[in-house]
Order: structure tokens, then C-alpha cells, then sequence
């Protein structure tokens, strides 16, 4: 096999694997990520006294009760459906488009949204309504990420969207604990 075969062969081979890999068929990923988030949470001065009241009402059941779920961009990235009524958070998101690079992925993101809980299934009047326990706030994340090494475009986002998903979870328990 001349050298000009044997560089076409393995040109061939890298764009194979290349495409394969970023269209997830093939899953070679190895990476390291640094993360920097922070969060806002601003629940409304209405909600705050049903979020106490939410919070005692989460409190007679055990933590592991609560249902959460999470729609970020009509994506459902986070969902925990237990013995309680959903908080739900809609969230849309916003980052730069660097994540298509590779070897090196540096991008800023930014989630923003609301959180609301309501007791779907349970038939209320508007006075009951008023004075059952919902909760509604926004919530607004923002970070920053930085991914060395192999990973696929489509793996990059994932990672984006459990960091999301993640420091929302974590937002929603921290501001319950702190009522209880």
C-alpha cells in the first residue's frame, strides 16, 4: 500500500468516526467540564405566605414526596413525579453557540423562567383557591462552562441542561428547607 493510499485510508476513518460520534451512533466521550453557576429566585410577596404553607404541607409528607418537573426550551430535561403535586418550571434557555468546537468547548449559558405548583386535580372555589398553599416565583440561572477534551456537540448541550436541571432542583429544596 503506497503512503498517499494509507493517508486517504485514515483520512477516511477519522471523518467516520467523526461523523459517527456526532451523530451519538457512536459514543466516545471523554471530557473534563468546569463549572460556574449562580442562581436568582424571586418568589412574588403573595406566594411567599403560601410558600410557608406549601413548605408545612410538603413537610407532613416525607422529602422524598415531593414532585418536581422541570421543561426547559418544551424539553422535559428533569422529572420527579411523587405523592405530591408537581412544581413545575418553564424555563427557556440561552447560550453560545461554541459547543459545536472541539477537543475545547467555552461557552456562557443562561436559564431563565417561572416555578409555579398548583393541586390540579382538586376542584376549588375561588375562596378555597385563595386560600390553599401554591407557590410561584422566577428563577433565573446563569454560568459558565468549559469542556476539554472529547465530546460531541449533542453532549456538550446534555451537559448544559443537567447543570440546569440540577442548580433548579437544588434552588426549589434550599428555599423549602429554609421555610419548614
Amino acid at each position: 500500500m503506497t503512503p498517499q493510499k494509507k493517508l486517504y485510508l485514515a483520512i477516511i476513518v477519522l471523518v467516520t468516526l467523526a461523523v459517527l460520534r456526532e451523530t451519538g451512533i457512536l459514543n466516545l466521550n471523554y471530557y473534563k467540564t468546569k463549572i460556574n453557576t449562580n442562581a436568582q429566585v424571586t418568589w412574588f410577596s403573595s406566594a411567599k405566605t403560601r410558600a410557608a404553607q406549601y413548605s408545612k404541607r410538603v413537610a407532613n409528607h416525607r422529602n422524598t414526596d415531593l414532585s418536581i418537573v422541570i421543561l426547559l426550551d418544551n424539553d422535559t430535561i428533569y422529572k420527579e413525579v411523587n405523592k405530591r403535586p408537581p412544581v413545575l418550571m418553564k424555563l427557556h434557555s440561552s447560550y453560545g453557540r461554541s459547543l459545536w468546537r472541539p477537543l475545547y468547548k467555552s461557552t456562557s449559558f443562561t436559564a431563565a423562567g417561572s416555578m409555579s405548583s398548583d393541586d390540579a386535580n382538586e376542584k376549588l372555589t375561588s375562596s378555597e383557591y385563595a386560600s390553599k398553599s401554591h407557590l410561584f416565583g422566577e428563577l433565573t440561572i446563569n454560568g459558565d462552562i468549559t469542556i476539554s477534551g472529547l465530546c460531541s456537540h449533542r453532549q456538550a448541550i446534555q451537559v448544559v441542561k443537567n447543570v440546569i436541571a440540577g442548580k433548579a432542583v437544588d434552588e426549589l429544596k434550599r428555599y423549602l428547607s429554609s421555610l419548614q
